[in-house]
């Protein structure tokens, strides 16, 4: 197992932290549907969350499957999350015996890692935890960190304001969720819509943020493409499912490719730990990136 894996893992760990289940600002969402439930869902304060991701294309040899499990706040960017890396593993080259789960921690920008036991795979200072301010990897990268975590958070609330402002949610039907009645709502919303939604001065920050991604990723960035998402609402106007569809376009000479991801939400109110691990175990990779991404092309002003 090559001990560039790690990489790998932290990587793959960022990109599910932020789907994590985080409805902040989740009062400020108006509407009828999609607000109520919105709102309702915050007010539980966390919840358990199941968590599927598919990811096609994009230069894989095969669709490649992550889940993952944990408990998640549901006003603000906090949550343990254990990931299933079987299928990442084995497109690395791993045995068919090899199993591996990695371990999630988010509290606010702080963002920690703790990936499996692997032949190959050492943290420096033989340490248990890698450790991301990503705040400061986002303005390492030259990008607004605030308007950047405005436009690019998976959670429900935001998903939902973004369906209300496109005018795109309707409902199809009753479902059952984890033995849960549900009424089973499905729609599509641009980039622009949901940013249109978001109060006057989080607009501006989203825009500049918007900017500067198409600086680095090309006017052609497929930031605005039309994004599926359905959500699956109980009686008591609690979101209990979601699932987000999107389509990548190629870039930099990966190829295009997709992704859908999709969680269910129960027990809500459950406990949360977020205590963060003792320094003596974690290494904080946060200057090692951030010189990385300060090669990155700059947004101009």
């Amino acid at each position: 197992m090559p001990t560039r894996l790690l990489a790998l893992l932290v990587t793959v760990a960022a990109a599910g932290g932020g789907v994590a289940l985080t409805s902040c600002g989740a009062e400020e969402a108006a509407g009828v549907d999609a607000a109520q439930a919105a709102e309702a869902t915050g007010k539980q304060g966390t919840a358990r969350m199941t968590m599927s991701m598919k990811m096609s294309g994009l230069g894989l040899p095969n669709p490649m499957r992550l889940k993952a499990d944990g408990v998640t706040a549901l006003r603000e960017p906090r949550a343990r999350i254990r990931m299933d890396l079987g299928s990442l593993l084995a497109l690395a080259g791993a045995s068919r015996e090899t199993k591996g789960g990695l371990e999630m921690l988010i509290d606010g920008a702080d963002f920690y890692v703790k990936p499996p036991k692997l032949d190959g795979l050492r943290i420096p200072g033989d340490k248990s935890w890698v450790a991301l301010d990503l705040r400061a990897l986002a303005e390492a990268a030259g990008l607004p960190a605030d308007g950047l975590g405005a436009i690019f958070a998976l959670d429900p609330a935001s998903q939902m304001r973004a369906l209300k402002a496109a005018k795109g949610l309707k409902e199809v039907g009753k479902e059952d969720v984890g033995g849960v009645e549900t009424t089973h709502f499905k729609g599509t919303y641009r980039l622009s819509d949901f940013i249109a939604g978001l109060p006057e001065a989080k607009r501006a920050q989203a825009r500049k943020a918007v900017d500067a991604v198409k600086r680095i990723g090309g006017e052609d960035a497929g930031l605005d493409r039309p994004t599926p998402a359905e959500l699956w609402v109980d009686e008591d106007d609690l979101m209990r499912r979601m699932r987000v569809s999107s389509k990548l376009p190629a870039q930099s000479g990966v190829p295009p490719g997709s992704f859908v991801i999709d969680y269910v939400l129960r027990d809500f109110g459950a406990k949360l730990d977020t205590t963060a691990p003792p320094a003596s175990e974690s290494y904080d990779a946060t200057g090692a990136l951030g010189k990385a991404l300060k090669g990155l092309p700059r947004a101009t002003r």
